[in-house]
C-alpha cells in the first residue's frame, strides 16, 4: 500500500518517475478526491482505489495516450472513476478535458 490508510490525503500529483500504480496503493484513503497522473503510467487498475469513494483522475496526456498506456480504450466502464484528459485550451463539446489554474487542476 503506497499510501494505504492515509485517511486525510485529499489530492496527490503522481511524479513522472512513477510507472505503475499497484493494486490497493490507495486502500483506506477515504478522503482522497483527486489524482494527477503522468503520461508515464503504464497500468492503473480500479484495485488501486478499493474504497467506496471514487477519486477524479486528471491524466496529463490525451485519451489516446491513456488507451495505449492502460489498454482499456476498447472496454467501456473498466474504470469507475471520472477521468479528465489534459488540454492547454478548451475544445468545443468536450467535457472530459482539464488544465492547470493557479497550480490546481480545473475542468474546462
Amino acid at each position: 500500500n503506497l499510501f494505504g490508510n492515509c485517511v486525510k490525503l485529499k489530492e496527490i500529483n503522481i511524479p513522472q518517475s512513477l510507472k505503475y500504480i499497484c493494486p490497493y496503493a490507495f486502500a483506506g484513503c477515504e478522503s482522497l478526491e483527486s489524482l494527477i497522473l503522468p503520461t508515464g503510467i503504464k497500468v492503473c487498475t480500479d484495485d488501486a482505489f478499493p474504497n467506496e469513494n471514487t477519486p477524479v483522475l486528471y491524466y496529463l496526456g490525451t485519451r489516446r495516450d491513456w488507451e495505449k498506456a492502460t489498454g482499456y480504450g476498447h472496454r467501456k466502464n473498466i474504470f469507475r472513476h471520472k477521468i479528465y484528459f489534459y488540454s492547454d485550451r478548451p475544445r468545443f463539446l468536450r467535457k472530459d478535458l482539464w488544465s492547470f489554474c493557479n497550480g490546481k487542476p480545473e475542468k474546462w
